[in-house]
This record gives C-alpha cells, sequence and structure tokens, in this order.
C-alpha cells in the first residue's frame, strides 16, 4: 500500500495480515496463500480475466508440485504442534521499521489538485500516461507484540458462543466430565476502550491488563484446548487479549466489563466507614487515590464505588478474562483424564 492514501510518489510499505484476512488466516493454518486484487483504475474485462489468468495458473502450479506442496503442509503443521514451537515467544502484532529499498513501481501520472467543493487533495490518475516511479519500499516488518503459548486453555461451559466455533477452525478439543480444579494464569483487565462505531458487526475492544496465577475451580462441561496441535497460531490469535483479532478484542467477552450488581449510596456511606474503622489503612489509601483522579472530587457515586470494589460484596469476576492459561503439562495432562 501506499504510504500516503492515494499517492504513489509517498512510497510503499508492507504490513503482516492479521488472521481477519484471507492470507492471514491461511498463514495461522499453517498453509500457503494469495490476495488478488484488482485495480479500481482497470476495466471490468481486465479484472475479471486477470483473475482467472491467476487462478488457471495457480491450479497448474498446484497439480504439478501437489507433493511438494502437502510436504510442506505436513512440516508445517508439525512444527507448529512441537514443544519447541511453544517454547519461543509467539508474535501477535507486527511493526514497519524505519529500513527501505528502492523500487521501481509502474503506475500513471497523476496530478494533485485542491478541490473546489471540499476543499481537500484531489487525485486525479491519467492512466494513458503509464510511468514508472522509482520509490522507498518500506518492506521489514518486526514484532511488536508477543506472548507465551501456554499449555492449553480452558473455557467455562457458558462461554458457548466462542466454545461453538473452535470445530469451525479445525482446532480439536475436550470437555470436562466433572468440576476440576486447576492452577491457571489469569489475566484482569485494568483499562477496556470501546471502539467508536461497530466494525463488521462487532463493538470491538483494546484492552490493557495484567496477569496473575490463582487456583480456579472449573466446573462440568468446561473445555479444555491443548496447544500440541496443528492449529496452535489459530488458538493462540483467537484466546490471547492482546490480539488484535482475539474473540475479545472482537466485542465477544464484552460481558466481563459489565458491572452485574450496584449499591445504594445510603448503604455505601454507612458501610464506607465501617470498613475504614476495621481497616485504618484504607483512609489512606482513598485519600492518595482521589488526589491522583481530581475529577472525581465531587462524584459521590465514583468515590463510593471505590469502596464497593473492596468489599466482600463486589463481583470478583468484573474485569477478570474467564479463559484460563494453563502453564504446566502435568496439570493438563491431570485436567485431561476428567474430559468426557
Amino acid at each position: 500500500m501506499f504510504r500516503r492514501w492515494h499517492d504513489p510518489r509517498s512510497g510503499l510499505k508492507s504490513s503482516a495480515a492479521g488472521p481477519r484476512f484471507s492470507q492471514g488466516y491461511t498463514a495461522a493454518q499453517n498453509r500457503i496463500g494469495i490476495l488478488i486484487e484488482n485495480h479500481s483504475l482497470k476495466d471490468y474485462k481486465t479484472r475479471v480475466s486477470s483473475t482467472y489468468e491467476l487462478l488457471h495458473f495457480l491450479c497448474g502450479f498446484l497439480e504439478e508440485q501437489a507433493a511438494m506442496v502437502l510436504d510442506l503442509n505436513r512440516s508445517a503443521d508439525f512444527s507448529t504442534a512441537s514443544a519447541v514451537f511453544r517454547s519461543q515467544p509467539f508474535p501477535l502484532n507486527f511493526t514497519a521499521t524505519k529500513d527501505s529499498i528502492m523500487v521501481d513501481f509502474r503506475g500513471v501520472e497523476y496530478d494533485v489538485e485542491k478541490s473546489d467543493l471540499t476543499g481537500g487533495d484531489w487525485f486525479r490518475y491519467h492512466p494513458d500516461r503509464p510511468v514508472t516511479f522509482k520509490v522507498p519500499y518500506f518492506n521489514q516488518q518486526l514484532p511488536s507484540v508477543t506472548v507465551s503459548i501456554p499449555e492449553g486453555y480452558i473455557i467455562p461451559p457458558e462461554w458457548s458462543e466462542v466454545i461453538g466455533k473452535l470445530a469451525l477452525h479445525g482446532i480439536c478439543y475436550s470437555v470436562l466430565d466433572k468440576p476440576v480444579k486447576i492452577r491457571v494464569e489469569s489475566y484482569r483487565f485494568t483499562k477496556i476502550e470501546y471502539g467508536k462505531t461497530s466494525y463488521e458487526g462487532r463493538l470491538q475492544v483494546t484492552p490493557a491488563f495484567e496477569t496473575y496465577t490463582e487456583e480456579k475451580e472449573f466446573p462440568a462441561g468446561s473445555v479444555v484446548i491443548p496447544t500440541d496441535q496443528r492449529t496452535a497460531r489459530v488458538i493462540t490469535h483467537m484466546l490471547e487479549p492482546a490480539s488484535p483479532d482475539s474473540y475479545l478484542q472482537w466485542g465477544f467477552f464484552n460481558a466481563t466489563f459489565e458491572m452485574k450488581e450496584y449499591f445504594e449510596t445510603y448503604v455505601m456511606e454507612e458501610y464506607a466507614r465501617k470498613m475504614i474503622i476495621e481497616n485504618p489503612g484504607l483512609k489512606e489509601e482513598f485519600e492518595k487515590w482521589k488526589a491522583e483522579n481530581p475529577e472525581i472530587s465531587k462524584d459521590q457515586w465514583k468515590q463510593l464505588e471505590w469502596f464497593y470494589f473492596r468489599s466482600p460484596y463486589a463481583d470478583k469476576k468484573m474485569n477478570v478474562y474467564p479463559v484460563g492459561r494453563i502453564l504446566d503439562r502435568s496439570a493438563l495432562e491431570n485436567t485431561l483424564k476428567n474430559v468426557k
């Protein structure tokens, strides 16, 4: 793509496609993928015929090289399911470096005019005047977000919408036959930013979070997903909150951020004082919090909510990611003894 929208002279930049895109998804599935795009300046016949010719060539190539492609698929699947793969940081997102190379870009002449209608730049292309531009190409990508892949994930049964999508991606999983208590790594969200508008029918979120380990009981019907399988890349992109294409960022876990139980101010005014008497250091902590957040100095609800969240009555599951990361191999194996 162009570094500046519509402007070939600005140079080119590459990007690493995430699994929401066809070629990014095939890569996550350890398969070769090609994205075909046609330029809007080309006529319909040219776009259709060029797509046909490319598909025709690819079919011929796959027919001739079927054994090689199948061998590559098997090798990629074996590598992804290995312990060596899980021992390395897995990239969830990438960013372009400042390094570039000079390349020839075959385009057409164009003028940039100031629009007398909108006041913006108006790019006027001339398809009948082809030209080759010498432009910088920023083609190096480095991981900007990585994660360590756990031995497995475990999802409580109430998240059936997410669970129902696992088989669609070829992911193997097991269902607990009885409750199991297991040590997992969990995420607690410290900040959530919602998208300003819906995207592809979903209200997306961008999270900030912290990790902690806990002994947690998962009920019967919970789903256990080992990562020693060929779909480990897909599983990680799907279930890690830091992944731009995780089900969390796509809004499937938004209920986790909602406050289910509330309080009355007249009750909490009295109960907050009781909490301070029972815990003298709490008042000092409260005053420090107010000093760091001056915007809430006149907000009674927010101040009482601070006490409420520290009371025994607060929802302990709010802002906690329900999906557990199983880090210990033996713990995973013991858990799998309790599956249907």
